[in-house]
């Protein structure tokens, strides 16, 4: 097990945001497990086109391991691009991950729902390895009585990750054919995080330093 847990990244602003999103996760779970609230309207249906949904599905979490791993991703990612941009741009980036990839989801599936903020993880993930690639993060790791920790490159980490889910993406295209998987979500969702921080950083809505992705290439 690999848990991301800090990160060398200069943090130019308080995570104010990326917290607040942590929160609301925590919150609406709690929520949901003790039946304060019924969490089934809240969660992304594939069946009908509801676009409250583009939202809250992102702070749903099926049980407490998908929660926590999702936070932990959170919580260093977020802290990543809100470090560079501030809380309310990452507010709208958030939903710039969020939105169109829950309505693609609606749109293109028939059947099934989804619920959690991976695919917005995966996005920071994207946005983290344009703007901050040679940045590193601290993982611990647990492996059965042994742990440890050890630091790795932003870009290291986002693409053993992104090269993962593409991974099991082709095995199980192989083995089941085409579907709403959880890789396909998360690439799908990795995808728009660097075409949303690519934009960001051609349109110098984020300065890179010279240390972004295209920077660092040349």
């Amino acid at each position: 097990m690999f848990i991301p847990y800090r990160t060398d990244a200069p943090l130019y602003h308080w995570p104010i945001a990326t917290i607040g999103l942590i929160v609301a996760c925590v919150a609406l779970f709690t929520a949901t497990e003790l039946e304060a609230i019924d969490g089934g309207p809240l969660v992304l249906h594939y069946d009908q086109l509801a676009p409250h949904q583009w939202i809250t599905s992102n702070l749903m979490h099926a049980d407490a391991w998908h929660l926590i791993g999702n936070v932990i991703f959170l919580w260093v990612f977020g802290m990543i691009v809100e470090g560079k941009i501030g809380w309310w741009r990452f507010v709208l980036v958030f939903l710039a991950l969020a939105v169109p990839q829950c309505a693609l989801e609606q749109l293109v599936f028939t059947d099934g729902a989804s619920l959690g903020a991976s695919a917005v993880v995966y996005g920071l993930i994207g946005i983290s390895l344009i703007w901050a690639p040679e940045n590193e993060v601290e993982v611990a790791w647990v492996l059965l009585m042994r742990a440890g920790t050890f630091e790795v490159r932003v870009r290291t980490l986002a693409l053993f990750y992104a090269g993962l889910d593409g991974l099991w993406l082709v095995l199980g295209l192989l083995a089941w054919g085409f579907g709403a998987s959880t890789e396909l979500l998360h690439l799908t969702g990795f995808g728009l995080g660097l075409a949303v921080g690519t934009a960001m950083l051609r349109r110098g809505l984020v300065n890179g330093e010279g240390w972004d992705w295209y920077s660092v290439r040349r």
